[in-house]
């Protein structure tokens, strides 16, 4: 299961880190292909690797702890619906549109967690666990949203006016 949901995620992630650098770089859909993505998906790995070893950790004992208690199998079922919720959005749009559509990963992750507290019971400080990660989620595109406004329109008013 944990392998299932490790594809899915890299299906999701990878391409998610990758998709504005394979645009910048000049690579045209239609060519592209494992080899020629190979590159920066090496480089994208490498930088998951490294997130997940340094702040990897913190993540974990929030979803596996700070929510409610998992045992085995509640641990299971969170993490298979996780993977499943992932695959399905990764693969239906590509299916329908030809394209895969990214999703927020840690969102389905929280969420099974959330589905499975909602049966057994929260900790002592789930519910506002909870509540503090949604509103991480809902800052967090307009948090995006800004910064790449601001970091753009900066850029390009010290930039040369011929570039």
């Amino acid at each position: 299961m944990l392998c299932f949901s490790a594809y899915n995620f890299g299906v999701n992630d990878i391409g998610n880190a990758t998709g504005v650098y394979i645009t910048v770089l000049g690579i045209k859909p239609e060519s592209l292909n494992p080899i020629s993505a190979l590159p920066l998906t090496f480089l994208v790995c490498i930088g998951v690797l490294i997130g997940g070893f340094t702040l990897g950790p913190r993540g974990i004992k929030t979803v596996g702890f700070k929510i409610t208690r998992l045992n085995p199998i509640s641990g299971s079922v969170a993490e298979l619906s996780n993977a499943l919720t992932v695959y399905l959005f990764s693969l239906l749009p590509y299916l329908v549109l030809g394209y895969g559509m990214p999703i927020f990963t840690s969102l389905t992750s929280v969420s099974a967690v959330a589905g499975i507290a909602l049966k057994k019971g929260f900790t002592t400080n789930g519910k506002s666990t909870l509540t503090f990660l949604a509103l991480m989620w809902i800052l967090t595109p307009i948090t995006t949203a800004f910064l790449s406004t601001t970091l753009y329109k900066t850029l390009l008013s010290t930039l040369p006016k011929h570039l």
